[in-house]
């Protein structure tokens, strides 16, 4: 069965500090249903950037994307974040 559905989220990265840093996405574990980006960029002074992540599965089944997300900052450990899609038979009527 071909499944034709894709679903985006948005996530911002926000700074509150008066200095740009940069950042970049690394991937620890993924699942080709599931991508991210942009992989790196840079957030000016007190702005917001948008992460997208996008979710087009190819089967019934759970899928698992792992990113470490690292800023140009010093002290700062990377974030980890799991992003899960789930397709069910049904779920789209």
């Amino acid at each position: 069965m071909l499944l034709i559905f894709r679903i985006t989220k948005t996530f911002s990265l926000q700074s509150a500090a008066p200095v740009e840093f940069q950042y970049r996405i690394d991937i620890l574990s993924q699942d080709s249903a599931l991508t991210i980006e942009p992989m790196e960029g840079t957030i000016n002074q007190s702005d917001v950037t948008s992460i997208t992540v996008t979710y087009t599965p190819t089967a019934f089944c759970t899928s698992r994307l792992s990113v470490a997300i690292v800023v140009s900052q010093f002290h700062i450990q990377p974030f980890l974040c799991t992003f899960i899609g789930k397709c069910l038979p049904g779920l789209a009527r």
